[in-house]
């Protein structure tokens, strides 16, 4: 690397040995870049699946990659392609987190290790299952992951001494995200809905104190809790996120 100063003056070699650090806030920009740049140079443009007469073949978020076939040699290569492409940028696949799901029991090798084929994988925080299990798997799993967020609030949502105005606040910034999370881009059935709101009335429940035993109606727990239906603000967020896509140019690489 040189450095120029001006159209006349110019450094002598700087040998760069180590990279940005990560932390620089320069690194996020300087790493996209060159991602974008790997994938620019792909030519996939007959690869992947066609949805509505349009290619689809990879998504992608930051450093986190999904590459998308419907045959097994193609998805080969694809990941082959991509592996050496990345390298050519100092750019490693993390092996160990590289999963395949197929409903066939693929065999692919990048360098000397076999990728994993699971049935089921975290992406982007969401759980998703092969077959036709997934958005139960997902709901059952928001319920499990909202529960362990209100236990970790629970010496404020269940204390007798937090009012309950304090409890509400805390219920719908730090529970209700959790329970709600990826939900505007799942179509609810009235099975899930039901089991997401016996799971809210628990929750208001145990943040006022009682039981089932009490038979207090659910219209006056609510009135007593006054949080936001959980129905509602899934509903909400399906409004935002119809925009946010009506909003987007019309194209499959955003």
């Amino acid at each position: 690397m040189q450095i120029t100063i001006d159209e006349e003056t110019t450094s002598k070699e700087i040998p760069v040995k180590r990279g940005i650090r990560q932390g620089d806030t320069i690194s996020p920009k300087l790493f996209t870049l060159s991602l974008e740049d790997v994938f620019k140079g792909l030519k996939w443009e007959t690869r992947g699946i066609t949805i509505d007469g349009v290619r689809l073949n990879h998504l992608r978020f930051a450093d986190d990659i999904v590459l998308i076939s419907d045959d097994a040699e193609d998805l080969c290569t694809m990941l082959e392609e991509l592996y050496e492409a990345a390298l050519t940028y100092g750019l490693e696949m993390n092996q160990g987190k590289t999963k395949v799901i197929s409903p066939e029991n693929l065999r692919i090798s990048i360098g000397n290790h076999e990728i994993e084929n699971v049935t089921k994988y975290i992406y982007l925080g969401h759980k998703i299952v092969q077959g036709r299990a997934n958005q139960t798997s997902e709901i059952s799993r928001r319920i499990g992951l909202g529960w362990a967020a209100f236990g970790r609030q629970g010496h404020v949502l269940k204390s007798r001494e937090v009012p309950i105005n304090f409890k509400r606040k805390t219920f719908e910034t730090c529970i209700m995200p959790v329970l709600t999370y990826g939900l505007e881009t799942m179509t609810l059935t009235r099975a899930y809905a039901n089991k997401l709101q016996v799971t809210q009335r628990a929750m208001e429940r145990s943040m006022l104190g009682v039981s089932l035993r009490d038979k207090i109606k659910n219209e006056e727990i609510r009135r007593r809790t006054r949080v936001t239906d959980i129905l509602r603000r899934i509903a909400e967020l399906k409004w935002h996120w119809a925009g946010h896509v009506a909003r987007q140019e019309p194209q499959m690489n955003s």
